[in-house]
């Protein structure tokens, strides 16, 4: 298992912190299917989801995925 992030990741969070709540790192069997040491969880802030999954969190097992979830970020609608 990674016990650190990529820096490409820790660069993106770095630079977004308005939209991160937290992350850290798993090993719940989720990047075996993508031959991955790891899997990242990060959780947006109260404000932001990703309308393409409808979750106000990212579960990836590549620096890819998690590239590719974070570009579609929004700010949640007021009600």
């Amino acid at each position: 298992m990674r016990s650190e992030i990529p820096i490409t990741i820790m660069n993106w969070i770095n630079k977004n912190k308005d939209k991160v709540e937290s992350y850290h790192l798993e090993d719940d069997g989720y990047s075996d299917h993508e031959n991955s040491p790891y899997a990242i969880w990060l959780y947006l802030k109260n404000d932001w989801f990703n309308p393409m999954t409808e979750l106000t969190c990212i579960h990836a097992a590549t620096v890819r995925q998690f590239m590719d979830d974070v570009k579609y970020l929004e700010i949640k609608d007021e009600v």
